[in-house]
C-alpha cells in the first residue's frame, strides 16, 4: 500500500468463551449459529464426549449439551463435522462411513445420503478404497462449512485413498452437490492445471473456487 492511512486497526469488544479441557482442542468442529435455542450460540463437536456443547455468546457460558449413542439403538458412530441448518435441522458428517445423515433438534435421524457408488471396491481394512478406486466422502469443518443453494446441498470433498498421492488432483473433484429434489450427487469442479500433480493439491482456499 501506498497510502499508510488507507487501513488502520479498531479495537473491538472482548469475547471470552470459558471452555472446558474436552472442548478447546475442537478447532474444526464448531460453528456460529445467530440464534439456537433462543441465544447466540457457538456450538462445539466434542468428539471424545460423543456430544454437542453450546456456548452463549452473551454470558460465555456452557448453555447446554446435546449427547449422542454411540452403540446400540439410534447409535452414530464415525460422526466428524457437522453443520446447523435450523434448530431442527442438522446435518453431520460420518466421513468414513461415506454418509450424511439429516437429524432433528435431538440428533434422530430422519434422513441420509450414501456416497458410495455401486462399483466401490474396499481394501480388507475397512473403509480405505482399492487402489483401482477413488472415493469422496464428507468433509464438514469449521473453516468449510457445507451451504445450500439452488436446491442443492453443497459441501467440500473428502478423498480417501488418494489424498497422500499426486493421483488425488487428477481424479479429484473440489466439492460434491446432492440435488435436494432429485436425490442425486455429483462431484463437481476438477482442480485447475496449475494444482494437478501437486502432494494435497498445493495451496488452495477451497471457497474461492465455489464463488
Amino acid at each position: 500500500m501506498t497510502n499508510r492511512e488507507a487501513w488502520k486497526l479498531v479495537q473491538g469488544e472482548d469475547l471470552l468463551l470459558n471452555l472446558d479441557h474436552r472442548t478447546a482442542p475442537n478447532e474444526n468442529y464448531y460453528q456460529y449459529v445467530e440464534n439456537f435455542h433462543g441465544s447466540e450460540s457457538m456450538v462445539f463437536h466434542v468428539r471424545k464426549d460423543h456430544s454437542f456443547k453450546i456456548y452463549d455468546l452473551q454470558s460465555g457460558q456452557l448453555k447446554e449439551e446435546i449427547n449422542y449413542p454411540v452403540n446400540g439403538p439410534g447409535a452414530l458412530p464415525s460422526v466428524y463435522g457437522f453443520y446447523i441448518h435450523n434448530e431442527d435441522s442438522i446435518f453431520l458428517s460420518q466421513q468414513y462411513h461415506y454418509r450424511v445423515l439429516l437429524t432433528n433438534g435431538n440428533l434422530e435421524v430422519v434422513d441420509q445420503l450414501n456416497l458410495i457408488p455401486e462399483e466401490i471396491k474396499f481394501k480388507n481394512s475397512g473403509y480405505l478404497p482399492e487402489e483401482s478406486h477413488t472415493v469422496q466422502s464428507t468433509n464438514f469443518s469449521s473453516r468449510s462449512l457445507p451451504f445450500i443453494n439452488n436446491g442443492n446441498f453443497i459441501f467440500p470433498s473428502l478423498y480417501v485413498g488418494y489424498a497422500d498421492r499426486t493421483d488425488y488432483t487428477i481424479k479429484g473433484r473440489i466439492y460434491t452437490d446432492y440435488d435436494l429434489i432429485n436425490k442425486e450427487f455429483h462431484y463437481r469442479l476438477p482442480f485447475p492445471k496449475s494444482m494437478q500433480e501437486k502432494l494435497w493439491g498445493g495451496d488452495v482456499n477451497i471457497e474461492l473456487w465455489l464463488l
